[in-house]
């Protein structure tokens, strides 16, 4: 699975990658005017009950990835997910991935 996922069809918290890139939205306030904003990233997840949680996620993962989509984190939202694999690193056509998958490593 390589695809995005809407965050609505996660498995069961048991059941899901550790680590995964995760897509937010949100906004950020200046010049006047709520300006929307949507970042990617990696974050590991935790229950809803953590004390080191946000969203899901680990809270410093999440204030990460808010700082570095300029995204006022009290705005965020997670809306999409996808396992955070090293396979996905090879789903680019690359000389490096095509020789991974040949086996000419």
């Amino acid at each position: 699975m390589s695809m995005w996922q809407s965050i609505a069809d996660q498995p069961p918290f048991m059941e899901r990658p550790c680590r995964q890139f995760i897509r937010i939205e949100g906004r950020r306030y200046h010049s006047g005017v709520h300006w929307a904003r949507v970042w990617c990233g990696e974050a590991f997840i935790r229950p809803d009950d953590a004390d080191d949680g946000m969203l899901g996620y680990r809270k410093a993962d999440m204030l990460r990835l808010c700082q570095d989509g300029d995204i006022e984190p009290e705005t965020a939202e997670v809306t999409h997910w996808m396992p955070a694999a090293f396979p996905l690193l090879m789903d680019v056509d690359s000389p490096m991935a095509s020789a991974y998958r040949e086996g000419e490593q």
